[in-house]
């Protein structure tokens, strides 16, 4: 379960201005980092060549920190956690979750020709490791903290503490949990500045995909 507390605001000033300057660097148009379509199955993975999505819309993640990327620990071949990385959707067709744990392992399919990858993904934004309150460290709640308000953006952006939330808009915004996520699959967009790549890497033929888009 996630759950919002009144969000305290960010510093004024400068600080508040680079922040800013940053988001509007991350959330541009050809910025890896910037909200992407998506398609959501909550629950078990693998159910996506079974039944429709639950969500669909332009997904980010709900805190600052992370916007349009998953946070993962990238593993060695025994399966040890070695480096931290944050992965931009862009680089992605999809991502599939395994079972539930505050380190979840997940299924990394790109979108660039590199082979799919396994993952371990926390469950936990990581300053939440560093609060004293034990319910920010069990998975069960959400806080979001320094709510900054950036002008020619419908949504606030806060910094997110305990369980990672996604941010969805899909006609109408909707907060759900990473926990909830089985499977994510990115779609194709047409201005997208590697489109055609994309649709190589699927599989595609671009002309074909530009052809149906257009009919529709």
């Amino acid at each position: 379960m996630s759950e919002e507390i009144e969000p305290t605001e960010a510093p004024e000033g400068a600080s508040q201005e680079l922040i800013k300057e940053l988001l509007a660097v991350l959330t541009s148009n050809d910025s890896p980092y910037r909200p992407r379509h998506v398609a959501v199955w909550q629950g078990k993975a693998g159910e996506s060549d079974m039944r429709k999505p639950d969500l669909q819309g332009v997904l980010r993640n709900a805190s600052l920190t992370h916007l349009g990327c998953v946070e993962v620990l990238r593993l060695d071949s025994h399966l040890q956690p070695v480096e931290i990385c944050f992965v931009p959707f862009d680089s992605l067709r999809g991502i599939r979750f395994a079972g539930q744990a505050l380190f979840r392992y997940a299924k990394l399919l790109y979108d660039d020709g590199r082979s799919e990858e396994l993952v371990l993904v926390p469950l936990l934004y990581g300053v939440s490791w560093s609060t004293p309150n034990a319910f920010d460290q069990n998975g069960t709640l959400t806080r979001f903290l320094c709510t900054v308000h950036v002008e020619g953006h419908e949504s606030q952006y806060s910094i997110g503490v305990g369980h990672q939330d996604f941010l969805i808009d899909g006609g109408g915004q909707t907060l759900f949990g990473l926990g909830s996520v089985g499977e994510l699959m990115v779609a194709l967009v047409t201005d997208d500045p590697r489109f055609a790549e994309k649709c190589r890497v699927r599989g595609l033929d671009p002309k074909e995909v530009l052809k149906s888009a257009a009919e529709q």
